[in-house]
């Protein structure tokens, strides 16, 4: 408890942040002296402008973290060689990561190295014999650059942090000796407690998510158990997972699921498929979109500015695991999808709507009569 107030208060010194932020940063300055004991990792992106404080929040994580590398644009091989095969896991710190995008061997160092064990093998050649070596992978990583990449599986491994330019208590370019001396023992202090709790175990706590989520935030959440702060981060957590469920709700795909997921539960019996016209039409009033008469298999909307019949039907099969299928239906040819209702159910809750179970119709509810009874009626 003392620990963490300690961090946080150097952290409220030199950054200007929200509170909710501080507490996310202290968290995850003690996180790194007990990495060992999880099976996952978050990992912490500052992005922002020039002059709003990210290259500060990196010069305190490399004062404060357990066995912290720090630099600009750190090639793969460094981080391999950092790494390696030691016990003690260290800190990954990384400034001005813009264009990582292009270095193809470090995404993927990032995208494995938040889960435990995740190792890279690499094979050398010698006078005699083929040695294949592993290098670790995991470690807590935390990066800064003007603007996020744009590589999904990248993002999904980070607790993005945007900042403004703020106004500290103090610019880190006033910081003086006796600054220094401070952040020197207070990491002294982290290293024994680290010592000292060496042998003691983590707590498990039961949490109320799933995926991504639940392995970003509950690490956080453990090595804070039995803090005070322990409930401002558990609920700031739930607003987390509610943003991230609005979020992917707003896409194309959740807006799609949203529609089949409706006409699949409006429909008074398991529908074998449903007409892709219909979806069509169906997605066009949710997105208020506008179809040309020109060109009818185009749609301007507001949001997702223009959408074709050919990507709402990729979407279709990529998403939902749908299946075209050409319906002869009264002398008329359409095109439709059919959709494992197992899948479906799946995938709508994972969009966060409900698909309604049709059950066929049972002889009582078609109007046949029950058969008498032959129990006694007070045994009824």
């Amino acid at each position: 408890e003392d620990l963490f107030w300690k961090v946080r208060r150097e952290f409220q010194i030199f950054i200007d942040l929200e509170p909710i932020w501080l507490d996310v940063l202290s968290a995850c300055v003690l996180l790194s002296y007990q990495q060992e004991k999880l099976l996952t990792v978050p990992y912490i992106y500052v992005y922002g402008d020039n002059e709003s404080g990210k290259s500060t929040v990196l010069q305190l994580l490399k004062f404060l973290c357990y066995r912290p590398m720090y630099g600009v644009t750190v090639p793969a091989a460094d981080i391999y060689g950092y790494l390696e095969d030691v016990d003690a896991v260290g800190c990954i710190l990384e400034d001005e990561i813009q264009g990582i995008n292009k270095d193809i061997d470090k995404i993927k160092i990032y995208k494995a190295g938040y889960k435990q064990g995740a190792v890279v093998p690499r094979t050398f050649i010698t006078q005699y014999d083929r040695v294949i070596k592993y290098y670790n992978t995991f470690s807590f990583k935390a990066c800064a650059s003007e603007r996020i990449p744009s590589v999904k599986g990248f993002r999904e491994r980070f607790i993005e942090i945007s900042m403004v330019e703020g106004f500290p208590e103090k610019e880190w370019t006033d910081i003086t000796e006796e600054d220094l001396q401070r952040l020197h023992d207070l990491r002294n202090m982290l290293l024994k407690w680290r010592m000292l709790s060496r042998e003691v175990s983590l707590p498990n706590p039961e949490l109320k998510m799933r995926g991504r989520l639940k392995e970003l935030w509950k690490p956080i959440l453990q090595v804070t158990h039995d803090l005070t702060v322990y409930e401002t981060l558990a609920s700031f957590v739930e607003e987390q997972k509610n943003e991230r469920l609005a979020t992917k709700q707003n896409t194309l795909e959740g807006h799609i699921v949203k529609v089949v997921t409706d006409l699949h539960n409006k429909a008074e019996e398991n529908p074998g498929y449903i007409s892709f016209q219909t979806i069509w039409s169906e997605l066009a009033e949710d997105l208020e979109g506008k179809i040309d008469d020109q060109k009818p298999h185009v749609m301007d909307t507001s949001e997702f500015f223009r959408i074709s019949k050919h990507r709402v039907g990729y979407r279709l099969r990529e998403v939902l695991s749908g299946k075209s299928k050409t319906v002869r239906e009264k002398d008329q040819h359409f095109k439709a999808y059919e959709f494992n209702h197992e899948k479906l159910r799946r995938i709508a809750k994972k969009y966060g709507y409900e698909l309604v179970t049709k059950l066929p119709l049972s002889p009582i509810s078609k109007g046949t009569q029950p058969p008498n009874s032959t129990l006694k009626p007070h045994e009824n």
